[in-house]
Parts: structure tokens; sequence; C-alpha cells
């Protein structure tokens, strides 16, 4: 059957449309998922360090806390470790503490003190056993999991993981001011705006296209330009 010129731009609206709707469906789902958790508040637990002292994990230094959770037996959650450590050295200084609890039994502390050893694990690092209570909600969902907490200790959302970005980054920035989770990922996603003027009126977003975003050569040519 051979499709004639008037229909063939039709099917070709069609699925325009329909690309566009999956995409738009997609990214719902995307920020709904950014959403959980959001509002609830964080309670605190008791954590192990690695020089075995025990201490209460909880929001009082005031600081914006960025959890990871994860264990030993976790290849994707040690995979994202490069990229954590570069988002925690970029962020240094910046009034945001990067927490990583490893979720495990006794038998699996001595692996867990190895790999934060030689992964240089940035931030404070600790064990809790998994069966405890307040930390199975933050992780019920599969490992590695995330979640920002306000320097007010409200939870700001979850899901958002180290190697996405430096949206990422700008989420955890904008963290300082009580954004959520979800109102930075709506926020970082607005286009439009020239770098010359974004310096000026969100120096935040400016910070993480300059060092997460760009590549060597753009940002070196931005740097170059006083930006």
């Amino acid at each position: 059957m051979r499709i004639q010129p008037k229909h063939a731009v039709l099917l070709v609206a069609i699925f325009a449309l329909a690309a566009f709707s999956c995409k738009t469906i997609l990214i719902n789902q995307v920020v709904k998922g950014y959403a959980k958790k959001a509002g609830e508040s964080f309670a605190g637990f008791e954590v192990e360090d690695t020089s075995g002292n025990k201490i209460m994990l909880d929001t009082t230094a005031g600081s914006v806390l960025y959890i990871g959770y994860w264990a030993v037996w976790c290849g994707p959650c040690i995979g994202e470790m490069p990229d954590h450590n570069k988002m925690a050295q970029k962020l240094e200084g910046k009034d945001v503490t990067f927490v990583n609890v490893c979720l495990g039994t006794p038998d699996e502390k001595a692996k867990w003190r190895q790999l934060v050893r030689e992964k240089q694990l940035r931030g404070l690092n600790y064990f809790v056993d998994r069966g405890e209570p307040r930390v199975l909600w933050a992780g019920n969902e599969g490992l590695p999991a995330h979640l920002l907490v306000g320097p007010g200790g409200k939870v700001l959302g979850s899901g958002l993981a180290p190697d996405e970005g430096g949206w990422v980054a700008y989420a955890l920035l904008r963290a300082r001011e009580g954004y959520t989770v979800k109102q930075s990922f709506k926020a970082y996603a607005k286009d439009g705006v020239k770098i010359d003027d974004m310096k000026k009126s969100d120096p935040d977003r400016y910070f993480t296209l300059l060092h997460f975003d760009l590549d060597s050569t753009s940002a070196a040519r931005l740097e170059a330009q006083g930006y």
C-alpha cells in the first residue's frame, strides 16, 4: 500500500507527539522518584565509625546531609564511589556533609573498613546493622540509596545519585536554602540563561556547570575569561 503525502505528514506528527508524550511521562516519573520521602523528619540512629566508636547520626550540626546507603556486596554502590569522591571534593567547604552509611552484619565490618581505605571514600563513614528499623525505611528500595536532609532535619528528597551529573551538586547546594530535590530539578532544567548572567542570577547553577557539566576545555576557557 502506498502512503499518500498528506498521510505521511500525519503519521510523522503522530509519532512526534507520541515521542514527546513518552518523554514527558519519563521526566514526570523521574521527578516523582526524587520527591519520595520529602517532608518527612529525619530520625537519627546510632552508627559506628571506623574506629569502633558509637555515635548518633542526626542533624544537630546544622549542615545539609547527603546520605548514601551502601553495602560491601553491592557492585553499583562501589562503582559510584569515584563520582561521589569527585563531588565531595568539589563541594568541600560548602556546608554540605557527605555521610556514607554501610548497612551490614558484624562479620562484614572488616571488609567495610578495607573498602573505605582502598576507595579513599570521602565524607563521614559509618557502619550500622542492617536490621536497625530506623535505617530500613531509607534503603528499602534497593542499594545504593541516597537521601538529602536539610539543616533543620527535614528530608528534602531521595534517589539522587552522584553519577547523575552537575544537577545533583546543584540540588545539594540549594538544599542549604531548604529547596526540595524536586524544586531543584525543575530550577536546574530551565533553559535560556546566559552563562555570564547566571553567575549573578543563579551562582549555584553556574558553579555546577563550571565544575561538573562542562568539558575541561570549556571550563578552562570560562575560567580564563574570569567567570
